[in-house]
């Protein structure tokens, strides 16, 4: 009888440690197709791609590594007991962060009622600091972040009238007339539609309603933050190692974000000479 129950609870111990190895070896075999579906798609990129990528990676980290320094400046001037700049370092960021939090309900809740949007915006608002990262992952139409925010009763901007007409989509699917149901991978590369100028429009048109978030975080918190740090630095006669990496990243942040306004005001005074030529 011992030796019964002793079989069968090593029977049993085995099957565990079995089923454990195979929940491992699935886990590792998962993972490892993953990674090769990833460099496939990776070799697969054009030059025009790869430069796009690292440029959204560079204005994500940087804008991240900008609110931080923000941060340790703001800590810095109440430590020093520079109050004054303190509190108005404290300004900008409540004033940024109720920006953002007004941001994500005119882009998701537009069509709430009020008292919706309020509960909204007051979920919302601690957060605040993270929501342009929230509209640049949003723009990649990830499946999971779709569904979150279906279930949310949140408009995600694939389903936005509004979005499809910026951006040229006019049967209110989010993809172009001309596009299958499933586009094919070369259907969402930029600039790959007819006509140069165009198609260039239309990528800088997908990169402002991805940088939205981080357009707002450049005019709302990074000059600001870098102007009152300059003006610290000026009148306090006090300059370290962090206000300067604090200003370097607030000009950073703000330079990434130049090409998107200087090619809408090209755009627009290149068009509006072109409609007074036709007009003549």
């Amino acid at each position: 009888g011992v030796s019964f129950h002793h079989g069968a609870g090593s029977g049993g111990s085995g099957g565990s440690g079995g089923g454990a190895a195979s929940a491992t070896r699935s886990f590792w075999s998962q993972w490892f197709t993953t990674c090769c579906s990833a460099v496939a798609a990776w070799k697969k990129l054009t030059w025009f791609q790869l430069v796009d990528m690292f440029h959204d990676a560079f204005t994500v980290s940087f804008s991240l590594l900008d609110i931080m320094t923000d941060v340790l400046v703001c800590i810095e001037f109440y430590q020093n007991d520079h109050m004054v700049f303190f509190w108005a370092s404290i300004i900008i960021f409540c004033i940024a962060q109720l920006s953002y939090a007004f941001l994500f309900v005119g882009t998701w809740a537009a069509e709430h009622r009020n008292s919706s949007k309020i509960f909204i915006f007051l979920a919302v608002l601690p957060v605040g600091q993270l929501i342009p990262v929230f509209v640049w992952l949003e723009s990649f139409r990830i499946p999971m972040i779709d569904k979150c925010l279906t279930k949310l009763q949140l408009k995600p901007t694939g389903l936005s009238e509004q979005r499809d007409v910026a951006l040229g989509y006019t049967d209110g699917s989010g993809r172009q007339p001309s596009q299958p149901s499933q586009p094919s991978a070369d259907a969402t590369a930029p600039l790959s539609v007819a006509g140069d100028e165009d198609s260039l429009w239309a990528y800088i048109q997908q990169k402002y309603t991805a940088h939205a978030g981080f357009l707002a975080e450049a005019f709302i918190e990074a000059i600001p933050q870098g102007v009152l740090q300059v003006v610290a630095i000026i009148l306090l006669h006090d300059t370290t190692g962090l206000n300067v990496v604090s200003i370097l990243m607030s000009i950073s942040v703000v330079a990434s974000k130049g090409y998107l306004v200087a090619y809408v005001r090209h755009y627009n005074h290149h068009h509006r000479q072109k409609a007074t030529t036709n007009d003549q």
